[in-house]
């Protein structure tokens, strides 16, 4: 019991010190910005979302400007985007649903919406992926879900007959790829 009231003090204060940076209402983000609630209890997959969103090179010079300094033209091979073509996602963690619908409910009251959230499913020991996203929906309605899970209770058919609808929600399998990352979080958020 004290080991979890540790753990969900630990959980706040990591959530406060990736959340403070994020703040920005919407009418002040630049178009390519968007904003992430991520909620799962496992730190493996915060530093995973982290370094394929939020990538070092971002704040490295863009490699085309420095390609096109160098040699001319930059070459066919030359598939790099653009730092400012690729989206600028900003990432608030929660390790509990119960954290995550805070930083929800903060990020309605500051006027910095969530462009999506991505929810795990088992997050022992408290709300469950499902109970977490009907929670964040009585607060936003609106909001897009990411279900980001390697093992679930539920089928992909029963979460979508739990929450009633399907619109506004994705699977995002565990393990998962850069790539299928980036599709999926692109597919949702660009709208």
């Amino acid at each position: 019991m004290i080991a979890d009231l540790e753990r969900s003090r630990e959980s706040l204060a990591e959530a406060e010190f990736h959340s403070k940076a994020a703040l920005i209402p919407a009418e002040h983000r630049l178009p390519n910005e968007r904003r992430l609630l991520l909620i799962d209890d496992q730190p493996s997959i915060h530093d995973a979302f982290r370094s394929i969103l939020q990538p070092t090179i971002r704040s490295m010079p863009d490699l085309a400007d420095m390609e096109m300094a160098l040699f001319g033209e930059p070459t066919q091979s030359s598939n790099l985007q653009s730092p400012t073509e690729q989206a600028d996602y900003h990432i608030e963690s929660a390790y509990q649903g119960e954290d995550g619908l805070r930083l929800l409910i903060r990020s309605l009251m500051n006027r910095s919406h969530f462009d999506a959230a991505v929810v795990d499913m088992c997050m022992p020991p408290g709300w469950d992926g499902i109970e977490t996203i009907r929670q964040l929906w009585n607060v936003h309605p609106d909001l897009k879900i990411i279900v980001c899970t390697a093992h679930s209770a539920y089928s992909w058919p029963d979460v979508i007959a739990l929450l009633g609808r399907s619109d506004q929600l994705a699977l995002l399998p565990k393990p998962f790829s850069k790539a299928d990352a980036i599709a999926v979080i692109e597919s949702i958020t660009a709208g």
